[in-house]
Protein backbone atom coordinates (compact mmCIF):
# COMPACT_ATOMS: atom_id res chain seq x y z
CA UNK A 1 0.00 0.00 0.00
CA UNK A 2 2.65 2.54 1.02
CA UNK A 3 4.90 1.98 -2.07
CA UNK A 4 1.89 2.49 -4.38
CA UNK A 5 0.77 5.58 -2.50
CA UNK A 6 4.36 6.85 -2.52
CA UNK A 7 4.66 6.60 -6.30
CA UNK A 8 1.21 7.98 -7.10
CA UNK A 9 0.65 10.65 -4.46
CA UNK A 10 4.07 12.11 -3.55
CA UNK A 11 7.00 13.73 -5.35
CA UNK A 12 9.58 11.35 -3.83
CA UNK A 13 11.95 9.76 -6.38
CA UNK A 14 11.03 6.26 -7.53
CA UNK A 15 14.30 4.90 -6.14
CA UNK A 16 12.93 5.56 -2.65
CA UNK A 17 10.62 2.57 -3.13
CA UNK A 18 13.62 0.26 -3.49
CA UNK A 19 15.22 1.82 -0.41
CA UNK A 20 12.05 1.21 1.59
CA UNK A 21 11.92 -2.42 0.53
CA UNK A 22 15.55 -2.82 1.59
CA UNK A 23 14.89 -1.26 4.97
CA UNK A 24 11.85 -3.48 5.48
CA UNK A 25 13.82 -6.61 4.58
CA UNK A 26 16.67 -5.82 6.96
CA UNK A 27 14.30 -5.05 9.84
CA UNK A 28 12.26 -8.22 9.27
CA UNK A 29 15.43 -10.34 9.32
CA UNK A 30 17.21 -8.90 12.33
CA UNK A 31 14.47 -7.52 14.61
CA UNK A 32 11.78 -10.22 15.13
CA UNK A 33 13.64 -11.73 18.08
CA UNK A 34 14.10 -8.30 19.66
CA UNK A 35 10.38 -7.55 19.27
CA UNK A 36 9.43 -10.94 20.72
CA UNK A 37 11.69 -10.60 23.75
CA UNK A 38 9.53 -10.29 26.85
CA UNK A 39 6.38 -11.56 25.11
CA UNK A 40 5.72 -14.84 26.92
CA UNK A 41 2.03 -14.89 27.91
CA UNK A 42 -1.33 -13.38 27.01
CA UNK A 43 -0.78 -10.28 29.15
CA UNK A 44 2.53 -9.40 27.51
CA UNK A 45 1.08 -10.28 24.10
CA UNK A 46 -1.69 -7.75 24.64
CA UNK A 47 0.95 -5.20 25.55
CA UNK A 48 2.72 -6.00 22.27
CA UNK A 49 -0.58 -5.49 20.44
CA UNK A 50 -0.90 -2.04 22.01
CA UNK A 51 2.67 -1.25 20.95
CA UNK A 52 1.89 -2.40 17.43
CA UNK A 53 -1.24 -0.25 17.32
CA UNK A 54 0.70 2.77 18.57
CA UNK A 55 3.35 2.35 15.88
CA UNK A 56 0.68 1.94 13.21
CA UNK A 57 -1.25 5.04 14.26
CA UNK A 58 1.98 7.06 14.35
CA UNK A 59 2.76 5.80 10.85
CA UNK A 60 -0.68 6.92 9.65
CA UNK A 61 -0.21 10.39 11.15
CA UNK A 62 3.26 10.73 9.61
CA UNK A 63 1.98 9.63 6.22
CA UNK A 64 -0.99 11.97 6.53
CA UNK A 65 1.37 14.91 7.10
CA UNK A 66 3.41 13.88 4.06
CA UNK A 67 0.59 15.00 1.76
CA UNK A 68 1.65 18.63 2.28
CA UNK A 69 5.43 18.20 1.99
CA UNK A 70 7.89 18.36 -0.88
CA UNK A 71 11.41 17.19 -1.68
CA UNK A 72 13.65 15.69 0.98
CA UNK A 73 11.07 16.33 3.69
CA UNK A 74 8.77 13.94 1.86
CA UNK A 75 11.51 11.33 1.60
CA UNK A 76 12.40 11.59 5.28
CA UNK A 77 8.78 11.38 6.44
CA UNK A 78 7.98 8.47 4.13
CA UNK A 79 11.00 6.55 5.40
CA UNK A 80 10.07 7.26 9.03
CA UNK A 81 6.47 6.23 8.41
CA UNK A 82 7.62 3.02 6.77
CA UNK A 83 9.91 2.20 9.70
CA UNK A 84 7.08 2.67 12.19
CA UNK A 85 4.68 0.49 10.22
CA UNK A 86 7.35 -2.23 10.04
CA UNK A 87 7.73 -1.99 13.82
CA UNK A 88 3.98 -2.44 14.09
CA UNK A 89 4.20 -5.62 12.01
CA UNK A 90 7.01 -7.02 14.18
CA UNK A 91 5.12 -6.51 17.45
CA UNK A 92 1.95 -7.92 15.88
CA UNK A 93 3.79 -11.08 14.82
CA UNK A 94 5.28 -11.53 18.29
CA UNK A 95 1.83 -11.27 19.87
CA UNK A 96 0.28 -13.63 17.32
CA UNK A 97 2.77 -16.37 18.13
CA UNK A 98 1.90 -16.13 21.82
CA UNK A 99 -1.86 -16.13 21.20
CA UNK A 100 -1.52 -19.28 19.11
CA UNK A 101 0.49 -21.00 21.85
CA UNK A 102 -1.64 -19.93 24.82
CA UNK A 103 -5.20 -19.82 23.50
CA UNK A 104 -5.58 -22.97 21.45
CA UNK A 105 -6.74 -26.43 22.49
CA UNK A 106 -3.56 -28.58 22.44
CA UNK A 107 -5.64 -31.50 21.15
CA UNK A 108 -6.77 -29.56 18.06
CA UNK A 109 -3.70 -27.59 17.04
CA UNK A 110 -4.18 -28.50 13.38
CA UNK A 111 -7.73 -27.16 13.30
CA UNK A 112 -6.73 -23.96 15.10
CA UNK A 113 -3.75 -23.35 12.82
CA UNK A 114 -5.87 -24.07 9.75
CA UNK A 115 -8.46 -21.52 10.84
CA UNK A 116 -5.71 -19.02 11.65
CA UNK A 117 -4.12 -19.56 8.25
CA UNK A 118 -7.46 -19.07 6.45
CA UNK A 119 -8.30 -15.87 8.32
CA UNK A 120 -4.77 -14.56 7.79
CA UNK A 121 -4.98 -15.23 4.06
CA UNK A 122 -8.36 -13.52 3.78
CA UNK A 123 -7.03 -10.57 5.79
CA UNK A 124 -4.12 -10.20 3.39
CA UNK A 125 -6.68 -9.78 0.60
CA UNK A 126 -9.33 -7.44 1.96
CA UNK A 127 -7.21 -5.28 4.27
CA UNK A 128 -4.68 -4.06 1.65
CA UNK A 129 -7.51 -3.46 -0.83
CA UNK A 130 -9.53 -1.42 1.69
CA UNK A 131 -6.54 0.52 3.02
CA UNK A 132 -5.26 1.28 -0.47
CA UNK A 133 -8.70 2.58 -1.48
CA UNK A 134 -8.88 4.78 1.61
CA UNK A 135 -5.34 6.13 1.18
CA UNK A 136 -5.61 6.73 -2.56
CA UNK A 137 -9.21 8.00 -2.74
CA UNK A 138 -9.82 9.78 0.56
CA UNK A 139 -6.38 11.30 1.11
CA UNK A 140 -5.69 12.55 4.63
CA UNK A 141 -9.16 11.51 5.80
CA UNK A 142 -8.45 7.99 4.59
CA UNK A 143 -5.36 7.71 6.81
CA UNK A 144 -7.42 8.82 9.81
CA UNK A 145 -10.02 6.16 9.02
CA UNK A 146 -7.26 3.54 8.77
CA UNK A 147 -5.89 4.60 12.16
CA UNK A 148 -9.38 4.42 13.65
CA UNK A 149 -9.86 0.88 12.31
CA UNK A 150 -6.59 -0.19 13.95
CA UNK A 151 -7.56 1.37 17.30
CA UNK A 152 -10.99 -0.30 17.27
CA UNK A 153 -9.42 -3.67 16.42
CA UNK A 154 -6.89 -3.27 19.25
CA UNK A 155 -9.62 -2.50 21.75
CA UNK A 156 -11.61 -5.51 20.53
CA UNK A 157 -8.70 -7.93 20.95
CA UNK A 158 -8.75 -7.57 24.75
CA UNK A 159 -12.27 -8.96 25.42
CA UNK A 160 -11.71 -11.55 22.68
CA UNK A 161 -8.68 -12.97 24.47
CA UNK A 162 -10.61 -13.09 27.75
CA UNK A 163 -13.35 -15.09 26.04
CA UNK A 164 -10.82 -17.42 24.45
CA UNK A 165 -9.06 -18.01 27.77
CA UNK A 166 -12.37 -18.69 29.52
CA UNK A 167 -13.32 -21.18 26.79
CA UNK A 168 -10.00 -23.02 27.18
CA UNK A 169 -10.35 -23.19 30.96
CA UNK A 170 -13.93 -24.52 30.73
CA UNK A 171 -13.53 -27.05 27.90
CA UNK A 172 -9.94 -28.31 28.05
CA UNK A 173 -8.97 -30.64 30.93
CA UNK A 174 -6.37 -29.23 33.28
CA UNK A 175 -4.06 -32.22 32.77
CA UNK A 176 -4.03 -31.61 29.00
CA UNK A 177 -3.02 -27.99 29.52
CA UNK A 178 -0.38 -29.04 32.06
CA UNK A 179 1.12 -31.59 29.65
CA UNK A 180 1.18 -29.00 26.86
CA UNK A 181 2.95 -26.47 29.06
CA UNK A 182 5.40 -29.09 30.34
CA UNK A 183 6.41 -29.98 26.78
CA UNK A 184 6.90 -26.37 25.70
CA UNK A 185 10.43 -24.97 25.21
CA UNK A 186 9.87 -22.60 28.16
CA UNK A 187 9.30 -25.42 30.60
CA UNK A 188 11.67 -26.09 33.48
CA UNK A 189 12.91 -22.54 33.97
CA UNK A 190 13.53 -21.84 30.33
CA UNK A 191 15.54 -25.00 29.59
CA UNK A 192 14.57 -26.13 26.15
CA UNK A 193 13.13 -29.64 25.95
CA UNK A 194 14.57 -31.70 23.16
CA UNK A 195 12.49 -33.59 20.62
CA UNK A 196 11.04 -36.96 21.66
CA UNK A 197 13.27 -39.92 21.06
CA UNK A 198 12.30 -43.52 20.34
CA UNK A 199 15.29 -44.78 22.30
CA UNK A 200 14.87 -42.55 25.34
CA UNK A 201 14.28 -44.74 28.42
CA UNK A 202 14.94 -44.61 32.11
CA UNK A 203 17.24 -47.61 31.87
CA UNK A 204 20.91 -47.35 30.92
CA UNK A 205 21.66 -48.14 27.30
CA UNK A 206 23.88 -51.24 27.08
CA UNK A 207 27.31 -50.74 25.58
CA UNK A 208 27.69 -52.99 22.51
CA UNK A 209 31.06 -51.65 21.44
CA UNK A 210 33.72 -54.34 20.88
CA UNK A 211 35.92 -55.16 23.84
CA UNK A 212 39.57 -54.14 23.56
CA UNK A 213 42.08 -56.83 22.66
CA UNK A 214 43.77 -58.35 25.71
CA UNK A 215 47.35 -57.31 26.32
CA UNK A 216 49.75 -60.06 25.31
Amino acid sequence: MIPLWLVEETDAPRVVVAFLFGTNTVMCIFLPMAAARGVHDVTTALRAIRMSSTFFVVSCLITLATHDTVGWVTIALVWLGHVTVTGAELYLSAASWTFEAELMDPRQRGAYQGAAGLSSTLGKVWAPALYTFLAMSWGATGWLVIAAIIVVATVGVHPSTRLARRFIEEHVPADVLADARASSPDAEDGIAVGPPSLIATDEPVPDHSPAPDPIR
